[in-house]
């Protein structure tokens, strides 16, 4: 079965940065808009003239300007207009932004048919994002029928040129057996390499595969890591399940704090499905704080008795020692011999 994706604002961030470093030949207008974008104004100046006289690649740098600027208002807007007249002009970069655009509501509403006419469009010219989104959209049926045997073809593509989305795809059809033979062992190798490229989902599917010993030997250590690794950078499934983890104390040593912590971590990224075992955990720290409270106070009460029963101990033998110098004074034998003898009784020589 294929894993469903889990990474937090996986099309909002990984997708963008995917599809602002895609292409070299728009590198000089991208990074005039990244100067622009940190306040030079000469760059904007200089991209802007650009953009105004026609150049399609400094169009796109003004519509990267706005991406990255996209929080001010009107901004989204102003950035869907440069990449649409970029576009216009065959700029591939800017037809991948608009796909993107129509398929987030990026400054204009959602709209499937223009995302799937986008995407097709610029996966059409070899753009590994466009190939990767494509690929994603085969396999599971997204405003296409779904082929798997597509997917793999458009997957392929992609993480043959480096796409960390690709090399994921790819992955899981190799993981699922789904357009092509069933092979953990590339499914591993696809994985791994777009992990290296910082891609939660792959570290998440990589300890599943370590997990249920598919096309590697079980290896709990290599779970722990590859789960780790996929929860610090946001996957909330790895988060769950690492806080599961320290709750039961597999691979792990139990730590209901840091089961806590991950639980929380994933239910406050909106996995609800954690939230449950949140509540459980933080129950469990509950009791364990009150137990240890109770025996904190029942410590002390000891503690205290102990101190009371000693001052009554001291006090005693004190009183005693007096009698006994008196006897010693008065030469009473009697009276010296029966005091000693209570002094011994009482301990009072320890």
């Amino acid at each position: 079965m294929i894993k469903k994706r889990t990474s937090l604002a996986f099309l909002t961030l990984f997708s963008m940065v995917m599809i602002l470093a895609c292409s070299s030949k728009d590198e000089q207008a991208v990074k005039l808009a990244t100067q622009a974008s940190h306040y030079d104004a000469d760059a904007l100046r200089k991209l802007s003239a650009m953009a105004s006289a026609g150049d399609a690649a400094a169009q796109y740098g003004m519509a990267v300007y706005y991406q990255k600027l996209n929080y001010q208002p009107g901004n989204k807007a102003l950035e869907f207009t440069w990449a649409s007249r970029s576009a216009a002009q065959g700029n591939v970069d800017a037809e991948a932004l608009l796909a993107y655009d129509y398929m987030v509501g990026e400054g204009i509403p959602k709209d499937a048919q223009k995302t799937l006419a986008w995407v097709r469009k610029t996966a059409m010219q070899n753009n590994p994002w466009a190939e990767a989104v494509l690929g994603g959209m085969y396999m599971n049926g997204d405003g296409v029928t779904q082929d798997y045997a597509q997917a793999f073809d458009w997957y392929t593509k992609s993480a043959n040129q480096g796409d960390a989305e690709g090399e994921y795809g790819l992955g899981s059809l190799y993981d699922a057996g789904h357009g092509v033979r069933q092979d953990y062992t590339k499914a591993m190798e696809w994985y791994k390499k777009s992990a290296d490229q910082g891609n939660a989902d792959a570290d998440y599917n990589i300890a599943e595969l370590y997990l249920n010993g598919h096309g590697v030997d079980p290896d709990v250590d290599q779970v722990v890591h590859w789960f780790k690794k996929a929860a610090n950078e946001g996957n909330t499934s790895a988060e769950e399940t690492l806080g599961r983890m320290y709750q039961d104390g597999t691979g792990v040593p139990k730590d209901l704090q840091k089961a806590s912590y991950w639980l929380g971590q994933s239910v406050g990224h909106g996995n609800l499905d954690a939230e449950q075992y949140d509540d459980a955990v933080n129950k469990l720290i509950a009791a364990q704080e009150q137990a240890a409270q109770q025996q904190q106070n029942e410590e002390q009460r000891q503690q205290a008795q102990l101190a009371q029963q000693k001052f009554h101990h001291d006090s005693v033998c004190k009183d005693i020692a007096i009698m006994i110098s008196r006897d010693k004074a008065s030469g009473n034998t009697d009276g010296l011999n029966a005091s000693s003898n209570l002094y011994n009784m009482q301990g009072c020589d320890h």
